[in-house]
């Protein structure tokens, strides 16, 4: 899990190579360059904590977050071109999933999703801290949770 930069490869400034990468030989990566990952090194720098920029799981959620926001993004414009993808989708992800949920409704809840509103995600304010153990921790201000609850759940009646 070493990044290796071939030989008379061009790094501008503000790049940020997270091991493990390879940057090829005569490669130019200009400033602000972005690199998608695939494969091992996708999940390696989606999944893990430690060794990847501070280390903090507040970082890792960023991450997290990019990921599944630019696949969601993805899965949709998939699916409004083809239909036929969510059976596909479907057929693939089957030996992973547990549920009550027949196929056919499966498949209709996922196409009926397109017309789904995009909420922003909901944080807790709160402190990061360094706990005893030596992980950062979270540590949620008072009041934060029920404020977020009230928030997602309450409707007033008139």
């Amino acid at each position: 899990s070493r990044t290796c930069v071939g030989s008379g490869a061009f790094l501008g400034s503000n790049c940020n190579l997270v091991a493990p990468v390879k940057v090829g030989a005569g490669c130019f990566l200009a400033a602000g360059t972005t690199l998608t990952l695939v494969g091992d090194q996708a999940e390696y720098y989606v999944r893990s904590r430690m060794n990847i920029g501070i280390g903090t799981n507040e970082a890792r959620m960023v991450r997290q977050e990019e990921y599944l926001s630019a696949l969601g993004e993805k899965l949709g414009a998939r699916i409004e071109e083809d239909q036929a993808f969510i059976e596909a989708l479907y057929e693939a992800l089957d030996p992973y999933l547990t549920t009550d949920m027949s196929r056919g409704r499966m498949i209709n809840e996922v196409w009926a999703s397109r017309e789904y509103a995009s909420e922003t995600v909901l944080e807790l304010a709160g402190e990061h801290e360094v706990g005893a153990d030596g992980f950062m921790q979270f540590y949620v201000e008072e009041g934060s949770i029920e404020q977020a609850v009230l928030q997602l759940f309450y409707e007033k009646v008139e």
